[in-house]
């Protein structure tokens, strides 16, 4: 094992009116829409995806994004489709994890 960051995932429950795209860490740069959530975007090297909920009686949103951080030998196109398996299957299982009713 050579200790290096391959991928970094991270969720987070949000207020519903609060937007997750204004926040720096969330933006994702030369994306495409998938089709994960209720919107979700994919680029080069990282994907996002967001989903309304309703939290302890609340209503909220969903946020997940995924980063990549291996080497580009698998090409753009590759870590993209690569990125929209993963969220594709991580995103409605930490949804329901995260204890986030749709």
């Amino acid at each position: 094992m050579d200790k290096d960051r391959i991928l970094a995932v991270q969720g987070e429950i949000i207020p519903d009116d609060q937007d997750p795209s204004v926040r720096r860490s969330w933006q994702v740069y030369g994306a495409s829409k998938i089709d994960v959530g209720d919107h979700a975007l994919v680029s080069d090297i990282n994907a996002v995806s967001v989903a309304a909920c309703t939290y302890h009686g609340a209503s909220r949103k969903f946020v997940v994004e995924a980063e990549r951080f291996y080497p580009q030998r698998d090409g753009a196109k590759g870590r993209r489709e690569a990125l929209t398996r993963f969220l594709t299957a991580y995103f409605p299982a930490a949804l329901r994890a995260a204890g986030c009713a749709p």
